[in-house]
């Protein structure tokens, strides 16, 4: 079986070979090579010869045999083994799964809850390395009951003369949207590094005395609502049980 498989090739070979000689001699090889080529190169597609009426040296029987080697041509190539190997009994094809579909309002409602929270750190940070309780920027992003909570804090700092040394690292991610609430909440968890923060003392720089069993790195849970479109971080909780 195999050497007649083989064989088949060379014989197919000879008689291309013979006919397209033949061909040749009436001026039909030009068109033929270019049908003979397509076909091969575009893995065994039919190929089109053309029989328009620019031949006109070519006749019926030159056509025909044109014709019959292009055929002949592809039929080599089917015996060659290039065309793909069946699909296993079983097989199936595995589509991928559609992604899940994003609700445009909840997107940009967690953008926007992330964008004033990034704004409330920055000011925060500001505020807390003077323990400004006057800061003008905090009420820009912050809102009640928060921002009393944070005015108190900074002003019993100003009062105890010490202020804040070194940034907080943050990284707030949006865990829960509420847009049926009146108003919208946007919950937000960050895990706070607090590791390069030290409180000291505003006149002479040292060290302030600070527990020394406090986690460096928790969890903080803020809440940001939107009042007539603009959105306010109104709530903020740390828990130092809760590492990260």
């Amino acid at each position: 079986m195999l050497a007649e498989q083989q064989g088949r090739p060379a014989q197919a070979g000879a008689i291309v070979k013979a006919i397209t000689e033949r061909l040749a001699r009436v001026g039909a090889l030009g068109d033929v090579e270019t049908a003979l080529t397509t076909g091969v190169r575009a893995g065994g597609s039919r190929p089109a010869v053309d029989l328009r009426e620019e031949d006109k040296n070519m006749g019926v029987g030159a056509r025909l045999l044109a014709l019959t080697t292009c055929g002949l041509l592809l039929a080599v190539a089917g015996c060659s083994g290039d065309e793909p190997a069946p699909e296993p009994p079983g097989a199936s094809v595995t589509s991928a799964a559609p992604s899940p579909t994003v609700d445009p309002a909840e997107a940009k409602a967690r953008a926007d809850a992330l964008a004033v929270y990034a704004a409330y750190r920055t000011a925060y940070q500001a505020a807390v390395a003077k323990a400004d309780f006057r800061s003008k920027d905090l009420p820009k992003y912050v809102a009640e009951p928060l921002l009393g909570q944070v005015r108190n804090a900074f002003s019993q700092m100003n009062d105890a003369g010490v202020i804040s040394r070194g940034e907080s690292i943050w990284n707030g991610q949006a865990v829960d949207v509420q847009l049926d609430a009146e108003p919208p909440v946007v919950t937000i968890e960050d895990c706070r590094d607090t590791s390069a923060v030290v409180t000291v003392d505003r006149k002479t720089g040292k060290p302030a005395p600070a527990p020394s069993n406090q986690a460096k790195k928790y969890i903080v849970v803020s809440k940001a609502k939107q009042v007539d479109g603009t959105w306010y971080v109104f709530e903020s909780t740390g828990d130092r049980s809760r590492t990260c």
